[in-house]
């Protein structure tokens, strides 16, 4: 998932970042980094699926919620 894909869901920085339960400065860093892989698996479950994480935050996701995300 990147910064975009974060912005098109919840409609702007503000909302992902109150979503997410961080800054909106925080989550403006994701433009030039990647999108940690904690804040990826509450992305994915605050938006049902619709927000995928990558290939590193799955990994990250499998070993630490072995039987998924609710």
């Amino acid at each position: 998932m990147t910064h975009d894909d974060l912005i098109k869901h919840f409609g702007n920085g503000s909302v992902a970042a109150k979503a997410l339960g961080v800054g909106r400065s925080y989550v403006s860093r994701w433009q030039h980094g990647r999108i940690p892989s904690l804040y990826q698996a509450a992305a994915s479950s605050f938006s049902k699926g619709a927000l995928k994480p990558d290939e590193e935050a799955k990994a990250w996701i499998q070993k630490h919620f072995p039987n998924g995300i609710k």
